[in-house]
């Protein structure tokens, strides 16, 4: 069955990069077949080397300077999806340039093959959250939430249908006024936006965040930034049963291997 499911969809996986060459290319390598198309968009401020695939088909957005929790970073974002939606693929897998696979790349595919009308986005209760968008941002909240009566934050990597890039996509112009210039707004605007269509669209698991975006993101060290996965974490990682995994860094080129050989049956 899922073999089946498999040669009939499509999937895209957007990367949106800025350093780590090596990282990058891992990830490439661990996605490339030919079952999917890799985009990507690399920070116009680095002068970093390029990806190969030998498989996948590999395409490269036009850049933008990329600020984190900046609406350059919004923009950049909707660059991918719109670059990707016009080949209209099954799914859109939207990573970072930080994220290495848990799972064999076919095994990734097929699962989310067997979900095809869910939505794999995270939806977070974490009320610690508003410490980190600062004042001005703070002040926005009422009138968003005039405007679209319910506000969702949450991560915002995510993996998401053909329907629910369309909905992204045809209110880009009210993301881009609405969301921008507050900080951090990646981590708002896509949760807000798709949970106004909760009525056509299906979310895989809108309670638990981790489970909803089915990546792996170690927390435990608090502020605004996520843990870099070592080699200690890498048991944790494997059995954690979730598709993708990060922030990792090139400081840990140990785990990187561990993690590529193991998603290639090494």
């Amino acid at each position: 069955m899922y073999l089946y499911l498999l040669s009939m969809q499509k999937h895209a996986f957007l990367i949106m990069a800025h350093n780590q060459p090596t990282l990058l290319q891992t990830l490439v390598s661990q996605i490339d077949n030919e079952e999917t198309d890799i985009y990507i968009h690399i920070d116009a401020k680095s002068n970093m080397s390029l990806p190969k695939a030998k498989y996948s088909k590999l395409f490269f957005t036009n850049r933008v300077s990329v600020l984190w929790g900046t609406s350059k970073q919004i923009e950049a974002e909707l660059i991918l999806f719109q670059a990707a939606y016009k080949r209209n693929y099954d799914f859109y897998h939207f990573i970072s340039g930080s994220d290495l696979l848990i799972q064999p790349i076919y095994t990734i595919l097929a699962f989310f093959s067997a979900h095809i009308n869910k939505q794999f986005i995270g939806f977070s209760n974490d009320l610690e959250w508003f410490e980190y968008i600062g004042q001005n941002s703070i002040d926005r909240l009422p009138a968003l939430q005039n405007k679209y009566n319910i506000l969702r934050h949450g991560a915002n990597w995510c993996s998401l249908t053909q329907q629910a890039v369309n909905i992204l996509l045809k209110n880009k112009q009210n993301i881009l006024s609405d969301f921008g210039g507050m900080h951090t707004a990646d981590e708002i605007y896509k949760q807000t936006v798709l949970f106004q269509h909760r009525n056509v669209l299906q979310f895989y698991d809108s309670e638990n965040e981790q489970n909803g975006h089915q990546r792996y993101i170690d927390w435990s060290q608090g502020g605004s930034h996520p843990k870099d996965l070592n080699y200690n974490d890498i048991k944790k990682i494997q059995e954690s049963g979730l598709m993708f995994a990060r922030k990792f860094s090139e400081k840990n080129l140990n785990a990187i291997k561990i993690m590529y050989d193991y998603t290639n049956g090494k």
